[in-house]
């Protein structure tokens, strides 16, 4: 990440083929700003790219709030049940204790924009 200031501000500019992604169970993720970029407790962006035929498994926050938007690709994400194919354009509201999760069942890479608000430590709890 760049820092630029510009008018006494200091401007975030980021690439996202720079920097480290996190590889988690079935998908990858990285964080392109969190609250001291956007200066905002409790609020992170991150970019998600779930390979062919894997999912993330349905899981839950107890009070964070996760807007999807995403980028390439086709899969479903599914929200209390309810499955919603998404494509590159589509955005997605996930509020706190709603049992979430994806499915990428395309021959193609999945990519999306997570918006998270009241990030806390540990608050994923995943379902069986």
């Amino acid at each position: 990440m760049v820092e630029i200031k510009e008018n006494f501000k200091m401007v975030k500019y980021s690439k996202l083929n720079k920097g480290k992604w996190i590889q988690c169970q079935g998908y990858k993720k990285k964080i392109i700003l969190d609250e001291n970029d956007l200066n905002c407790k409790g609020t992170l962006l991150q970019v998600i790219k779930i390979k062919p035929k894997t999912k993330i498994k349905p899981h839950f926050h107890k009070k964070m709030t996760e807007a999807f938007f995403i980028l390439k690709g086709r899969a479903v994400i599914f929200i209390e049940g309810k499955n919603y194919r998404l494509k590159p354009g589509d955005t997605l509201v996930c509020h706190p204790n709603e049992v979430h999760g994806a499915k990428n069942d395309s021959n193609k890479e999945f990519e999306y924009i997570v918006f998270k608000t009241n990030v806390k430590k540990n608050n994923s709890y995943w379902v069986k």
